[in-house]
């Protein structure tokens, strides 16, 4: 496909090619000119259509690369979102498995520090319970031995008692 030069109508075209004068005679409906010129008319048409039928589907191709193009990045910049929302969730989650985590830890320790606390104080109730005990035990001791003196005692009183008694028998026997 050549382009027109300018000024390049038919009838002129016709007259530069066959010399004729006015071109009339060239440009008879039945003339070879005229079948010659509807031809190329004709072609040049086709090959129009053809290149405008190209230019439809290039641009059609264009568009839908375009929309395809448009709709990769819209989802592009949903899946971004997306992975930045599930990654804000994500931390989100471990601080609070974290805070979770140190209020559990901070709650045993003061348990282990109250198990402890009460330990000693149990251990402190023990050893004052073992020295009451103790005291009492030698309490206990204290008058075991004391019975036991007064024990022997009386048995001496009682001895002295049997010895006397038999002393006055024997003199008022005598």
């Amino acid at each position: 496909h050549r382009p027109r030069k300018s000024g390049g109508s038919p009838r002129e075209s016709a007259r530069r090619a066959g010399g004729l004068a006015g071109g009339r005679a060239a440009m008879a409906p039945n003339g070879p000119l005229a079948q010659a010129m509807r031809l190329k008319a004709a072609a040049q048409h086709s090959e129009l259509s053809k290149v405008q039928e190209k230019l439809r589907q290039t641009q059609a191709e264009l568009q839908a690369r375009s929309a395809s193009a448009m709709s990769a990045e819209a989802r592009a910049r949903t899946l971004a979102s997306q992975l930045e929302q599930m990654q804000a969730q994500a931390q989100e989650k471990t601080i609070a498995q974290q805070r979770a985590q140190a209020q559990r830890e901070a709650e045993w320790r003061a348990e282990v520090a109250r198990e402890a606390s009460a330990t000693e104080e149990a251990q402190l109730q023990r050893s004052a319970v073992e020295s009451s005990l103790r005291a009492a035990q030698a309490q206990v001791d204290a008058l075991t031995a004391g019975r036991a003196e007064s024990q022997a005692a009386q048995a001496q009183a009682r001895a002295d008692v049997d010895r006397l008694t038999a002393a006055l028998g024997e003199a008022e026997a005598a």
